[in-house]
């Protein structure tokens, strides 16, 4: 498992900016960590094993590389209003994009390991998302 960030799109390009990006990551980032923590999780295993996030423009994603057939739990976060439809690694989210987590709690890793993550629909004003990966 690999703990840390995956590099972010090109936010900047698109117009979005950059703190919108960085607001949708913490976002995720801080539900992962208060779930593993109450829960009582501790000791050697990272609170979060990666983060992806990125501009909602449909087929612009992100991954992640994680354990390859394991099972792991997502914190996904969309912020600018409307909604957004993420493909989580081959699973389906919708998303309201109002800065409110949904938690996937047994969300599969393909067994090649690489977990991507896109928007497959936008619908809206949404402008940024983004998904923390926490141990299961």
């Amino acid at each position: 498992m690999l703990a840390g960030v995956a590099a972010c799109t090109s936010d900047q390009e698109a117009g979005v900016p950059d703190n919108r990006v960085d607001e949708a990551v913490g976002l995720a980032t801080s539900a992962a960590t208060a779930a593993r923590a109450a829960a009582g999780a501790a000791g050697e295993t990272p609170a979060v094993l990666g983060t992806v996030g990125g501009q909602a423009v449909v087929g612009q994603g992100a991954s992640v590389p994680l354990t390859a057939n394991s099972t792991v739990r997502a914190f996904a976060v969309c912020v600018g209003g409307g909604d957004v439809d993420l493909d989580l690694a081959g699973t389906a989210r919708t998303l309201t994009c109002d800065g409110q987590v949904q938690e996937v709690p047994e969300l599969p890793v393909p067994g090649t390991g690489d977990s991507k993550v896109e928007p497959s629909r936008v619908d809206g004003s949404a402008s940024a998302w983004a998904v923390a990966f926490a141990p299961a």
